[in-house]
């Protein structure tokens, strides 16, 4: 292993850059002297590559001033983690082996600093107003002036060099694609290399799947041509036009060597004109590949005389007026060669014609081949771009529109990139497009890069944009802490960290620049420099307690895992045990622990923390190991952290993890969605349970749901219950009290929980009125005690929402398929649940006897007794059993009764009830085994299949190429399964929605039929009832 630490002091900072260099990667820690720094790990493909970044780092770092510290330059065989180490428990054990609550190896303690930062540059405390885009880049902004690049002079011709090169290329996609662009070409060649460059750009090469299938190529070449550096313009059209697929970016430096600049844009136009293929798209990817070679290659060295000259050759041909012919045809070439060149009217006239739905509603393969943001680079000004941009709401979906479109909107509408991005769920395409965003160095970037941090595909180079351009964030958040809602509460704790991490004199120095007007410099100032964080002293051999003792001595690890750079103590919540936390040694051993344990596993060390440490450290400390695999590309093996979930979460962590486990799927995220659902089973709690049960009840995506459905059965299977039996224990208390109430406290005030009629959270204030939420803290107020019941309110809140509505879904279910409960589950289990109770009391109930008739009707009032009809207080002594009321066994009389009853109470039920819409039998139907009427019923395929699912029927059995051609229900009090089976296809997967299905039977069978496909299970009908 090598390695060197250098260090760096101007007078203004004192930092520290250390590299290691071990096997196939190094590692680098860098930051200000006396603070833990920050670190990165990077992987190679080879120890060879590894060494020669090493070496090449280290040279940059010495080139800027930096020397080695007092730690001279080491280099030693790589070795394995030995050291002995002393256990908090006093007991001698290897690190490779066993890691205990005491001491751990160097290696250990230098894991324990890394960071998600990139290493390659230092922190930047200063404001710049920069962007690092290349000159060819500004050319796409066609209103700038232009400085035209100088091409210098060839070097002589190398035939031979160039086929050696061209030989050790490594082709793509298969053998189909030559990556010209790794070869560099320089911007102009001799003639006779420009003539053999094009002729290989241009010989529609087979399939080149190796080195030998390349060198015969090139034979074939040469073996006939004659590089002379004489081709005509017609030759090279035709030759151009006969071009099978794309050319290489890089063609254009191969024509304009041999071609003048107005020589080159006819070869461009007439080879497009007289392209052979008869696909439009195929012509349309020539184009494309074509204008962006003359914009990379040409453009930029243009002299405003020969910009002229150009002009005046497209406009004997340009029609303002053209439109594609369909969505896989572009625009004429003119029309992007004028966006290039500044022809601004032009342009103009033909932007302006445009709906401003054209492109955002369209499909995007349009979008795709019209290009109309290479149109909308050649307007007039900055103003012009970014405001038809906003008009037509156009996607950026590529680097070279991220790139234009700062070339020529700069600083004033990074918003719309921000967003852009954020909508990417491909993590390449997202990634792409960060990339060319973290080239703006600018304090106004900050808030558009905090919003990629916290909601794009790919959040780790917003992060590392964050990590490194201090200055520049720190200045651009101040008006974002000072606002309200998620992006506001994330720059507070970055702004926070940055304080943490010795850089508190940035942020008073832009809280000053903001002046004493500012009402969000204030809010930084007392929120952030006047904010004083409770720190927390790590426990030593004397103060761990017995518990994390005895937990510690049990790890035993035949392999220490390596770990991401970001899982450390340095970028976690801590641990805490009383006022005191777990040290990074003890940390670093979690970590290793979470690392190597499934999640379906239980360890004792982290069975141990589940139990003695707070549900509310244990949920921060989870979730945010969860955000930082997020941040790092969310990479399969470091899924782990993820799993830590699983762990030691808790409620928190669920309702904020199922809402991305049910539209993971969509998203084809699959594996991790179904991994989510085994981290919700690891939690365990009632919370947990419950919101596995509820996807296994309601989501589009079969799969998951199916999944789901297969955990709750077996948790249900291991408790000895059905799964109804199993879903009615696992509701959560939400936090209330045994009463079903909750009080939140603001020291001279309190507000009481109350459910509204639309299941909505709200409280009542001392007066009686109800609020949809709590009020900010009063002068008068507590500040502390009211704050912590704003934090309690705000998870609570969220959580009895979904739990109310997934319960008053259960509910609707169970009237529909005549559920019953026996007296002493319907007391335990509904009427006396703190939640549930709220529930109840807006339904109306009936109780029957053991034959299951009916004996009463009855309601249960906020004092938890049964009240009937006229409000007489009745006893269930006499009941078996207790069942939702539907308005199909209530008489015309009792339904208005009741109504009347919840009128007065002006109880709001929450689904439908007394009022709900219901449908009889008709005349001669009572005697049929099918219900006739319906037969022959055509709907779209997506309403017959999702409105049947969203009404509780299951859909079939996948059949043949994955088809299903039925649903059903099960309804248990009567002991019958209704069956709808239709015909048409109708893919699992895929839903066509231009596919018709055609009801062929609607009947019902005895017993619970389960799901099944060709009608099977469905011989033996039963009469209907």
């Amino acid at each position: 292993m090598s390695s060197r630490q250098l260090v760096f002091s101007d007078g203004k900072s004192h930092k520290f850059w250390n590299i290691e260099l071990e096997g196939q990667s190094h590692t680098v820690t860098y930051g200000r002297v006396g603070t833990s720094g920050q670190s990165q790990t990077k992987d190679f493909d080879d120890a060879a590559a590894a060494k020669k970044s090493f070496d090449k780092l280290v040279q940059q770092k010495v080139k800027k001033g930096y020397s080695d510290s007092d730690v001279t330059a080491t280099s030693a065989a790589t070795t394995t983690q030995s050291a002995a180490t002393k256990s908090a428990a006093g007991k001698s054990t290897t690190a490779g082996s066993k890691t205990a609550g005491g001491k751990s190896s160097a290696k250990a303690k230098t894991a324990a600093k890394a960071a998600a930062s990139d290493p390659a540059a230092d922190v930047v405390t200063e404001i710049t107003h920069v962007i690092d885009l290349d000159p060819a880049d500004w050319s796409l902004a066609s209103f700038r002036e232009r400085k035209p690049l100088e091409l210098g002079e060839p070097k002589p011709a190398d035939i031979d060099a160039g086929i050696k090169r061209f030989t050790s290329l490594r082709t793509t996609d298969y053998g189909w694609t030559i990556p010209y662009e790794k070869l560099k070409l320089p911007p102009i060649l001799a003639p006779e290399e420009a003539h053999f460059w094009f002729c290989l750009m241009t010989g529609n090469p087979s399939r080149l799947e190796n080195k030998a299938a390349l060198e015969k190529y090139a034979a074939k070449i040469v073996k006939a041509n004659k590089f002379t550096g004489k081709v005509s313009v017609d030759e090279a059209t035709t030759l151009v036009s006969h071009v099978e697929r794309r050319v290489p970016e890089s063609f254009m430096q191969s024509l304009i060597s041999l071609f003048s600049a107005d020589e080159c844009l006819q070869i461009l136009i007439k080879a497009i004109q007289g392209y052979k293929k008869k696909q439009s798209y195929d012509k349309s990817e020539l184009m494309r590949s074509l204008c962006d070679s003359f914009r990379s290659h040409v453009l930029p060295y243009l002299k405003q005389s020969e910009i002229n000259q150009l002009q005046k050759r497209i406009r004997k041909s340009f029609n303002p007026h053209f439109e594609p012919a369909d969505s896989y045809s572009s625009y004429p070439v003119e029309h992007y060669l004028a966006a290039m060149l500044g022809m601004h009217d032009e342009i103009q006239q033909v932007v302006s014609s445009w709906e401003d739905d054209r492109y955002c509603k369209s499909d995007e393969w349009i979008d795709h081949y019209h290009r109309p943001q290479a149109l909308l680079f050649g307007l007039e000004s900055a103003e012009q771009v970014e405001s038809e941009w906003r008009r037509l709401k156009l996607r950026i979906s590529t680097p070279e529109n991220a790139r234009g479109f700062l070339a020529c909107t700069e600083y004033s509408a990074l918003d719309v990139l921000a967003d852009q991005i954020c909508r990417q769920s491909n993590k390449d395409d997202c990634t792409a497009l960060l990339k060319v965003f973290a080239l703006v160095r600018a304090p106004e970037a900050a808030e558009p890069m905090l919003q990629c941090r916290l909601n794009a595909k790919t959040p780790a180079l917003a992060r590392d944009w964050m990590a490194r351009e201090i200055g520049n964030a720190v200045s651009g958040l101040i008006d974002t802490a000072g606002s309200k809602g998620k992006l506001a509460d994330a720059a507070i704790e970055y702004l926070r960290s940055v304080k943490r991490s010795g850089l508190e004199n940035v942020i008073a120095d832009a809280v000053k620049k903001a002046g004493k007007k500012s009402e969000a410099a204030a809010r930084v100032q007392r929120d952030v420099l006047d904010f004083e964080e409770k720190t927390y002293d790590p426990l030593d051999e004397k103060t761990t307690p017995a518990w994390l003792r005895d937990a510690l001595v049990t790890v035993e690890l035949a392999r220490v895992p390596k770990l991401p750079p970001w899982a450390n103590a340095a970028h976690l919540p801590p641990l805490t045990v009383g006022d005191q936390r777990l040290s990074d040694e003890q940390l670093l051993t979690v970590l290793h622990i979470l690392a190597v344990t499934p999640v379906t596993e239980r360890h004792p060390l982290l069975t141990a923390i589940k139990e003695h440490i707070d549900k509310g450290v244990r949920d921060t400390f989870a979730w945010r190991l969860f955000e930082l695999w997020q941040e790092d590309g969310s990479v399969s093996k470091n899924k782990w952290a993820m799993g830590a979930i699983g762990h030691i979460g808790d409620d928190g962590c669920v309702m904020k993890l199922t809402p991305m486990v049910r539209v993971w799927p969509g998203e084809s995220q699959h594996a991790r969605a179904v991994f989510g659902l085994e981290c919700l089973r690891g939690v365990g709690t009632n919370t947990a349970l419950m919101q596995l049960s509820g996807v296994a009840q309601k989501l589009k995506f079969k799969g998951l749901k199916t999944k789901a459905a297969a955990f709750v059965e077996d948790i249900a299977k291991e408790k000895g219950m059905t799964r109804a039996e199993l879903e009615d224990r696992v509701i959560p208390d939400c936090g209330l009290d045994e009463m079903g109430r909750r009080e939140f406290s603001f020291g001279s005030r309190s507000f009481s929980f109350v459910l509204g009629g639309d299941l909505k959270p709200m409280v009542r204030d001392e007066s009686g009125k109800i609020r949809p939420n709590m009020p900010k803290p009063a002068a008068k107020d507590d500040e502390k005690i009211a704050n912590e019941s704003l934090s309690e309110w705000k998870l609570i809140k969220k959580q009895i929402k979904e739990v109310a509505t997934l319960q008053a879904g259960r509910l609707e279910q169970a009237m529909v398929t005549g559920r019953r409960w026996t007296v002493d589950d319907f007391e335990s289990l509904l009427v006396k649940h703190p939640l549930m109770t709220h529930l109840v009391q807006k339904l109306i109930w009936g109780s029957f006897d053991a034959k299951g008739n009916r004996t009463g009707l009855f309601r249960v009032t906020e004092e938890r007794d049964y009240a009937d009809a006229t409000d007489a207080t009745i006893s269930l002594d006499k009941a078996a059993q207790i069942g939702l009321m539907h308005p199909l066994d209530l008489t015309e009389a009792e339904r208005s009764t009741w109504g009347e009853v919840l009128s007065d109470y002006e109880i709001i039920t929450p689904f439908p009830q007394l009022g709900r819409e219901v449908y009889s039998l008709e005349k001669g139907e009572e005697k049929t085994k099918q219900l006739a009427r319906f037969t022959g019923l055509s709907l779209a395929a997506p309403t017959m299949v999702f409105t049947l699912e969203k009404l509780g029927w299951v859909r079939g059995v996948a059949m043949d190429a994955g088809c299903f051609d039925e649903h059903s229900k099960q309804f248990p009090s009567a002991d019958v399964t209704a069956v709808v089976h239709y015909d048409g296809v109708v893919g699992m997967g895929y839903i066509d929605p231009d596919e018709m299905l055609k009801t062929e039977s609607i009947h019902f069978c005895k017993g619970m039929r389960a799901p099944s496909g060709y009608g099977w299970g469905s011989e033996k009908p039963t009469e209907t009832k």
